[in-house]
Protein backbone atom coordinates (compact mmCIF):
# COMPACT_ATOMS: atom_id res chain seq x y z
CA UNK A 1 0.00 0.00 0.00
CA UNK A 2 1.32 3.30 -0.83
CA UNK A 3 2.56 5.28 2.30
CA UNK A 4 -0.03 9.20 1.95
CA UNK A 5 2.58 12.46 0.61
CA UNK A 6 2.47 14.32 3.86
CA UNK A 7 0.63 17.88 2.82
CA UNK A 8 1.78 21.14 4.81
CA UNK A 9 -0.42 23.51 6.56
CA UNK A 10 0.37 25.63 3.74
CA UNK A 11 -0.74 23.60 1.01
CA UNK A 12 -4.02 22.68 2.80
CA UNK A 13 -4.33 26.63 2.83
CA UNK A 14 -3.31 27.21 -0.54
CA UNK A 15 -5.90 24.13 -1.72
CA UNK A 16 -9.15 25.62 0.79
CA UNK A 17 -8.45 29.20 1.26
CA UNK A 18 -11.96 29.74 2.39
CA UNK A 19 -10.63 27.45 5.64
CA UNK A 20 -7.55 29.60 5.93
CA UNK A 21 -8.74 30.95 9.51
CA UNK A 22 -9.94 27.71 10.80
CA UNK A 23 -6.94 25.77 9.60
CA UNK A 24 -4.39 28.14 11.32
CA UNK A 25 -6.08 26.95 14.41
CA UNK A 26 -4.02 23.75 14.24
CA UNK A 27 -1.11 25.27 13.68
CA UNK A 28 -0.90 27.36 16.97
CA UNK A 29 -1.70 23.41 18.28
CA UNK A 30 0.98 21.80 16.29
CA UNK A 31 3.71 24.29 17.70
CA UNK A 32 2.67 23.45 21.33
CA UNK A 33 2.12 19.36 20.91
CA UNK A 34 5.75 19.29 19.12
CA UNK A 35 6.96 21.20 21.80
CA UNK A 36 5.32 19.30 24.65
CA UNK A 37 6.38 16.08 22.65
CA UNK A 38 10.01 17.16 22.39
CA UNK A 39 10.03 17.59 26.89
CA UNK A 40 8.04 14.26 26.56
CA UNK A 41 11.45 12.35 24.84
CA UNK A 42 13.62 14.35 27.48
CA UNK A 43 12.12 12.75 30.43
CA UNK A 44 13.37 9.91 31.98
CA UNK A 45 11.85 8.58 34.99
CA UNK A 46 14.13 7.92 38.18
CA UNK A 47 12.45 8.77 41.28
CA UNK A 48 9.00 10.23 42.52
CA UNK A 49 9.47 13.46 41.50
CA UNK A 50 10.20 12.47 37.62
CA UNK A 51 7.02 10.01 38.04
CA UNK A 52 4.83 13.46 38.68
CA UNK A 53 6.24 15.44 35.82
CA UNK A 54 6.08 12.20 33.37
CA UNK A 55 2.04 12.02 34.67
CA UNK A 56 1.73 15.83 34.36
CA UNK A 57 3.08 15.64 30.76
CA UNK A 58 0.77 12.46 29.84
CA UNK A 59 -1.86 14.87 30.58
CA UNK A 60 -0.78 17.22 28.86
CA UNK A 61 -0.11 15.62 25.57
CA UNK A 62 -3.52 13.88 26.33
CA UNK A 63 -5.50 17.72 26.31
CA UNK A 64 -3.57 18.69 23.33
CA UNK A 65 -4.66 15.23 21.50
CA UNK A 66 -8.29 16.00 22.19
CA UNK A 67 -8.24 19.95 21.50
CA UNK A 68 -7.14 18.74 17.52
CA UNK A 69 -9.65 16.28 17.64
CA UNK A 70 -12.43 18.65 19.25
CA UNK A 71 -11.15 20.75 16.46
CA UNK A 72 -11.45 18.50 13.50
CA UNK A 73 -14.72 17.48 14.85
CA UNK A 74 -16.32 20.85 14.88
CA UNK A 75 -14.73 22.33 11.94
CA UNK A 76 -16.33 19.39 9.88
CA UNK A 77 -19.63 18.88 11.55
CA UNK A 78 -20.91 21.96 9.19
CA UNK A 79 -19.79 20.26 5.84
CA UNK A 80 -20.47 16.66 6.96
CA UNK A 81 -24.73 18.26 8.14
CA UNK A 82 -24.76 19.54 4.40
CA UNK A 83 -23.47 15.93 3.48
CA UNK A 84 -26.15 14.54 5.24
CA UNK A 85 -28.65 16.90 3.40
CA UNK A 86 -27.57 16.02 0.39
CA UNK A 87 -27.61 12.65 1.04
CA UNK A 88 -31.10 12.59 2.48
CA UNK A 89 -32.36 14.61 -0.39
CA UNK A 90 -30.68 11.71 -2.99
CA UNK A 91 -32.40 9.57 -0.98
CA UNK A 92 -35.46 10.76 -0.94
CA UNK A 93 -35.33 11.53 -5.25
CA UNK A 94 -34.70 7.53 -5.31
CA UNK A 95 -37.19 6.27 -2.89
CA UNK A 96 -39.54 4.03 -5.26
CA UNK A 97 -41.76 1.06 -3.62
CA UNK A 98 -40.69 -0.75 -6.53
CA UNK A 99 -37.20 -0.37 -8.22
CA UNK A 100 -38.26 0.64 -12.10
CA UNK A 101 -35.08 -0.23 -13.07
CA UNK A 102 -34.58 -3.65 -11.55
CA UNK A 103 -38.58 -3.83 -12.62
CA UNK A 104 -37.63 -3.45 -16.09
CA UNK A 105 -34.74 -5.82 -16.39
CA UNK A 106 -37.18 -8.46 -14.93
CA UNK A 107 -39.38 -7.85 -17.12
CA UNK A 108 -36.64 -8.27 -20.00
CA UNK A 109 -35.08 -11.87 -18.30
CA UNK A 110 -39.08 -13.01 -18.18
CA UNK A 111 -39.61 -11.95 -22.14
CA UNK A 112 -36.43 -13.80 -22.87
CA UNK A 113 -37.43 -16.67 -21.33
CA UNK A 114 -40.74 -16.98 -22.64
CA UNK A 115 -39.38 -16.33 -26.01
CA UNK A 116 -36.78 -19.27 -25.35
CA UNK A 117 -39.66 -21.27 -24.66
CA UNK A 118 -41.83 -20.20 -27.15
CA UNK A 119 -38.72 -21.21 -29.94
CA UNK A 120 -37.84 -24.09 -28.51
CA UNK A 121 -41.62 -25.07 -28.49
CA UNK A 122 -41.80 -24.43 -32.10
CA UNK A 123 -38.58 -26.98 -32.81
CA UNK A 124 -40.06 -29.47 -31.04
CA UNK A 125 -43.55 -29.29 -32.81
CA UNK A 126 -41.72 -28.79 -36.11
CA UNK A 127 -39.57 -31.68 -35.59
CA UNK A 128 -42.81 -33.60 -34.40
CA UNK A 129 -44.99 -32.56 -37.36
CA UNK A 130 -41.40 -33.97 -39.67
CA UNK A 131 -41.42 -37.05 -37.55
CA UNK A 132 -45.12 -37.43 -38.21
CA UNK A 133 -44.82 -37.08 -41.80
CA UNK A 134 -42.03 -39.20 -42.38
CA UNK A 135 -43.65 -41.67 -40.41
CA UNK A 136 -46.95 -41.53 -42.57
CA UNK A 137 -44.40 -41.35 -45.43
CA UNK A 138 -43.58 -44.76 -44.68
CA UNK A 139 -46.74 -46.50 -44.44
Amino acid sequence: MAKKEKVTLQELIVQTPELKSSLLKFENVKLQLDKAAETCLQIKVTDENSLSVMENQIGKMNDLVSAVEKMHADGKKPYLDKCRAYDGAKNYVLDFKVDPIEYLKDEKKRFIILTNEYESFLRWASNTYNVIGNIEQCD
